[in-house]
């Protein structure tokens, strides 16, 4: 029995519930699968990545586009979560470079594009990190995508490293690094704390589930990387302890 298309369009990621504690509006240029560039990581039939989100937002949003009047420098964050899908496809790169060579280039995309929002006016800033995805059902046994488990603590050593830079350089922006692969490991080291069933079973392969959305909630993984709505939401609340500590 597969989920109903229903069911699946019905995911609430924590930018979300986020904006809905503050009752703030939310612009989105995020495309589901994307990576940071497409340039160096390939991905067929994702064909928009993060430097087309940039351009999507650069198409509207700065002075003399047409939602200009929608934010201003003081009273906008600009969240940036993104290298979930570069930690698992940089293996695949068809080049001559080592992996860890192809994450520094993938990492100088990321942050040229928080300089363009900078130049555009933005001086908010929340970077996310990577979770421990080589703990979701999809690395089951570890054996798969063994390499995450050193991929993913490099993008995020350096992501600190290049926030602390960005933050030298602007000393007038505000750059938050929000720790999620903290928080989902104490979330599922504490998951029956949480109500979860599980640390490892996602709603959508465990058979006991049913597939039924009422019961999406038991679970910390939807499907076999993303997380539940429930999940979500204790991300978002976790972040917004975290601005508030920082307010």
């Amino acid at each position: 029995m597969k989920p109903s298309k229903k069911i699946l369009s019905s995911r609430k990621n924590w930018p979300i519930p986020l904006a809905n504690l503050h009752n703030m509006t939310l612009w989105n240029f995020a495309v589901s699968g994307a990576v940071i560039s497409l340039n160096i990581t390939y991905r067929e039939g994702y064909p928009v990545d993060l430097v087309k989100q940039y351009e999507l937002f650069d198409e509207r949003m700065p002075n003399g586009q047409k939602y200009a009047d929608r934010w201003n420098s003081d009273n906008t964050l600009f969240a940036v979560y993104m290298g979930s899908n570069d930690v698992f496809d940089v293996i695949k790169v068809n080049n001559t470079k080592t992996w860890s060579q192809n994450l520094d280039d993938i990492l100088n995309v990321l942050y040229t594009t928080v300089e363009n929002i900078y130049e555009v006016g933005g001086r908010h800033f929340l970077l996310v990190n990577i979770p421990p995805l080589y703990d979701a059902p999809v690395n089951a046994g570890g054996k798969k995508y063994h390499y995450v488990t050193e991929t993913i603590p490099y993008f995020d050593y350096f992501l600190k490293a290049k926030a602390q830079k960005f933050a030298r350089q602007h000393p007038d922006a505000n750059v938050l690094l929000y720790n999620l692969h903290a928080e989902y490991s104490h979330i599922l080291n504490k998951y029956q704390d949480y109500k979860f069933i599980s640390s490892i079973k996602s709603w959508k392969t465990d058979p006991e589930s049913h597939h039924h959305l009422k019961n999406l909630d038991k679970y910390f993984w939807r499907d076999f990387q993303h997380i539940s709505n429930r999940a979500n939401l204790l991300i978002a609340e976790d972040m917004e302890t975290f601005l508030e500590k920082l307010s």
